[in-house]
């Protein structure tokens, strides 16, 4: 009986050791759903808002590092997809029939809270915002800013490597120029994701 208890001991504290290490490469892949919308003002049409809003899907891969555990720097390529938004213009909604898209790289960091595992992540990234028709015509804005936040926690399931879920709000803004005018975007979303994650 004491053998086993002596075990189980050894056990859980190599369990909690390795839990808690956080230390060298980090591979993180996530696949989100969740809400996105983009707004704008038509200066040349009394003022009217535009707006794009529906469901998303999303994807993005961080690779990176810790510099001192359990803190990590990463990089980040996304890609989150609206299909067939709703357009608002002014109080009128009508259906589309688009795809409209953010697509990003930028960098931040992660924090894990050990020993649960919950972590907090931040990161700011250079993107464009975009849409195609079912014509196969494209609009694309040019480059803009976009902010990340996001939290999680995730379960050990094999050495350095956890699944987990995680939840992460993004904001920023892109300009299009039409004719001689610039058009202001802002964008957002809001996302529920599952996380795997390599550490």
């Amino acid at each position: 009986m004491r053998f086993a208890l002596a075990v189980l001991a050894i056990v859980s504290f190599a369990a909690n050791a390795h839990a808690e290490a956080h230390d060298g490469l980090y591979l993180r892949g996530q696949v989100g759903l969740g809400w996105a919308s983009a707004s704008t003002e038509l200066a040349d049409t009394a003022e009217t808002d535009l707006s794009f809003k529906g469901g998303a899907g999303y994807l993005n891969l961080e690779v990176g590092g810790a510099i001192k555990a359990p803190l990590i720097i990463f990089g980040k390529l996304y890609h989150l997809r609206a299909p067939d938004p709703k357009l608002e213009v002014g109080t009128l909604s009508f259906d589309t029939n688009i795809d409209a898209y953010i697509s990003g790289i930028g960098g931040g960091a992660t924090y894990y809270f050990m020993p649960s595992n919950f972590y907090l992540t931040g990161a700011i990234s250079f993107g464009i915002m975009g849409a195609k028709d079912n014509r196969g015509n494209d609009f694309d804005t040019d480059v803009g800013l976009m902010t990340h936040l996001g939290f999680g926690i995730e379960f050990l399931t094999g050495p350095n490597f956890g699944l987990g879920v995680g939840a992460e709000l993004a904001l920023g803004f892109f300009t299009d120029e039409i004719a001689t005018d610039d058009l202001f975007w802002g964008a957002g979303y809001g996302l529920i994701t599952l996380n795997a994650t390599y550490n």
